[in-house]
């Protein structure tokens, strides 16, 4: 393979984590996910970093230098996590004026419809429960990102 075909991946970890990951073209689009299960942000890793710039995070402490920094074009949150809440961070987004048009998908265990709902009314664009198909998110990352439905994996 020529130097000029090759692919990489480029990952993102935030919080002093490090993954190694072949890169995904420069042009792609990012995507924020902040998780505080290490086995759910490396699964994410996995799978969509080869067609996304994927930045992870543990949580939500950082959510202005994430955004600044890195300047997703969609965030993936957990709802249950440790010091900042996924439903607030979601709030924070949707209510900042340059970041409210990011759109955010939750990734939860909590499946009870009172939580989907409550999650949605939070300014979340879409909501998962766990566990997923990763066909399903790619699908819903397609459509947030306007991008045309292709060979998902």
């Amino acid at each position: 393979m020529s130097q000029g075909t090759a692919k990489t991946r480029q990952v993102f970890e935030w919080m002093h984590e490090s993954s190694v990951a072949e890169s995904a073209p420069s042009i792609a689009r990012r995507v924020l996910m902040i998780d505080d299960d290490p086995v759910m942000r490396k699964l994410i890793i996995e799978m969509l970093s080869h067609r996304y710039q994927v930045m992870v995070s543990s949580n939500g402490l950082d959510l202005p230098r994430l955004m600044t920094e890195f300047v997703p074009d969609l965030v993936l949150l957990d709802v249950m996590m440790p010091w900042v809440n996924g439903l607030q961070i979601c709030r924070t987004i949707k209510s900042h004026s340059i970041w409210k048009t990011v759109p955010i998908i939750f990734i939860s265990g909590r499946k009870k419809p009172a939580d989907v709902e409550l999650g949605l009314k939070q300014g979340a664009d879409a909501y998962l429960t766990k566990p997923f198909s990763m066909v399903e998110l790619l699908h819903q990352i397609q459509t947030l990102l306007n991008e045309p439905a292709d060979e998902l994996f």
